[in-house]
């Protein structure tokens, strides 16, 4: 990870020396110290470092924010940008992929030799040369998709749609997996030095020429992400002799049976999940605090803010480690086989996709939800975070909805409002094809020497947080491989 970021200014010196630029943001409120205060006041550790490898406790918020300019780095403007000038680049863009193209060599082994794509209005597929080898980075979604067009993958699927098998893996666009995340919103006093975003939020125009101002001397809510606290905390029952044997009978018999993977894999996911909530060290949730109005419905759209002027704290939960699996995978042959090639490029459309992400499949992730719920009830009554709670306010998730001292209705409300964090990865895992794997070590496919997958689609268990930071740490490790691999080492 080093070699993708570089903090210049911390409270522990500067960290990283890679291309990203990374920095914390000023504390323009008393909202961080207050978090910071109750969560030691439960009793959790308050150490802010997010690079020591503790995973229990608060923490500080790094930001992929330029410290100087105040603009989001990130892949474009810190690896791209530099790099657009080399002779050996070419960049083509309203450019859909549609198939890698294989030959055989001569002992009957599948190469890849090179790439059709189609370009928007043009209706006529191209193909290109790969004078060494071909490099996959579509995507958890869009990754499997290419290797089952292009005749890797199961052929179960494959073959009903015409679709000559290549390299038959039937775990391709399996073991998706993602952070769920459920939120809940109360109001708070109107106190000096804990001012919220709602102003911002609600379009109030003197809200937004402050913040309009703010950001041209770099400061205020335009130059972050606006997060006012975060903490990974254990599962709270798990210390009990009680909430053992309750962990203990939600690894029974869970696996479902429509789920294409191993048992060496899946007994070994539910071995590090175990461990992972056995601890009262190690981090089963993911908590947020943001300043302002921040709802959804059941079908993941955003609440408009309720007007008015009140102020409101948003908490969310996001569920660090779920055992829920998914698939992604083709139900067609072609890339556009609904839609005309241009507005195929133009909307970002291709073949047709089921998505099934299999979401609470596993009890588990259920439970482990619905108990750090109540954990945010406790936090929301503990000082100094209780005091500024507004007790006459207007909380969002209503009692009749909300009843966390039934967990049947704790359970039902997570069902309902449990939302996705948009954190894909898995369906390529890298791994051994006998434990279910699709890549290898050195991020080939098994079964193609010259064709490799590199993004978060390799990463068999999703990390316990963001997975930017990760999707950047698996692309510089592959490219270290990648100059191995050429250079001969």
């Amino acid at each position: 990870m080093e070699y993708a970021y570089t903090v210049e200014d911390s409270p522990w010196g500067r960290l990283g020396h890679g291309p990203v630029q990374v920095s914390f943001a000023g504390e323009e409120t008393q909202w961080p110290t207050v978090w910071r205060e109750t969560i030691a006041n439960l009793g959790f550790p308050v150490s802010m470092n997010p690079f020591s490898g503790d995973t229990c406790g608060a923490h500080m918020d790094p930001e992929s924010v330029d410290p100087v300019t105040k603009l989001r780095s990130y892949a474009a403007s810190a690896y791209l940008a530099p790099a657009r000038g080399r002779k050996n680049l070419t960049i083509w863009t309203e450019t859909l992929v549609e198939k890698v193209i294989f030959d055989r060599d001569d002992d009957g082994n599948p190469v890849a030799t090179g790439v059709q794509y189609l370009q928007k209005n043009d209706n006529i597929p191209k193909i290109v040369q790969a004078s060494r080898e071909v490099i996959l980075s579509a995507g958890a979604i869009h990754s499997p998709k290419i290797l089952e067009l292009s005749g890797v993958g199961n052929p179960a699927i494959l073959e009903p749609l015409g679709i000559d098998v290549v390299v038959a893996n039937a775990h391709v666009g399996e073991n998706l997996q993602n952070h769920l995340f459920v939120t809940s919103t109360c109001e708070v006093s109107k106190e000096t030095g804990f001012e919220t975003l709602d102003g911002l939020l609600k379009g109030d125009e003197a809200a937004v020429a402050a913040a309009q101002e703010a950001l041209m001397n770099g400061r205020g809510p335009l130059t972050g992400v606006n997060t006012a606290g975060s903490a990974q905390l254990p599962l709270p029952f798990s210390a009990s002799e009680e909430g053992k044997r309750n962990l203990e009978q939600l690894f029974q018999n869970t696996r479902t049976e429509t789920e294409v993977t191993t048992s060496g894999f899946a007994k070994a996911h539910e071995e590090f999940i175990h461990s992972v909530l056995s601890s009262q060290t190690e981090a089963s949730a993911l908590y947020s605090l943001f300043p302002g109005y921040m709802a959804f419905d059941s079908n993941g759209d955003l609440l408009p803010h309720p007007g008015g002027l009140g102020r409101f704290l948003t908490f969310a939960i996001y569920l660090a480690h779920p055992l829920s699996r998914g698939s992604v995978h083709i139900t067609s042959s072609s890339i556009s086989s609904t839609s005309s090639s241009t507005s195929s490029i133009s909307t970002n459309e291709s073949a047709d996709l089921e998505i099934d992400p299999n979401y609470l499949s596993h009890p588990a992730d259920i439970e482990v939800l619905v108990r750090h719920l109540q954990v945010l009830e406790n936090l929301k009554k503990t000082s100094p975070l209780s005091t500024h709670i507004f007790r006459d306010g207007n909380h969002i998730s209503a009692k009749s909805e909300l009843d966390l001292s039934d967990l049947s209705s704790a359970r039902a409300y997570v069902r309902k409002h449990c939302q996705s964090a948009y954190h894909f990865t898995g369906t390529c895992a890298q791994m051994s094809r006998e434990l279910g794997g699709v890549v290898d070590a050195g991020c080939r496919v098994h079964g193609c020497v010259n064709l490799r997958v590199v993004d978060l689609s390799i990463v068999p268990i999703i990390p316990g947080c963001n997975t930017q930071a990760t999707a950047y740490g698996v692309a510089e490790h592959a490219a270290g491989i990648i100059r191995a691999d050429i250079s001969g080492r």
